[in-house]
């Protein structure tokens, strides 16, 4: 299970609630080169998809322990 947030928005509550919860929180980027990797729109689409799976991916291995 994911929390998803923005680098906009602040932290401290999705940290919260995935402290309490054992949820994964993934920042997205949610603008053309707020990030270094996300330089473009196809870049940035790209960053927001490998960190979800990522996550999904560390969650799914939680799960096989």
């Amino acid at each position: 299970k994911l929390i998803l947030k923005e680098t906009y928005f602040e932290s401290r509550t999705p940290n919260k609630i995935a402290k309490n919860t054992q949820w994964v929180v993934v920042t997205l980027v949610q603008a053309v080169g707020e990030m270094k990797k996300a330089q473009d729109y196809i870049s940035m689409m790209e960053y927001n998809i490998r960190a979800i799976e990522t996550a999904l991916a560390s969650e799914k291995e939680k799960s096989n322990d």
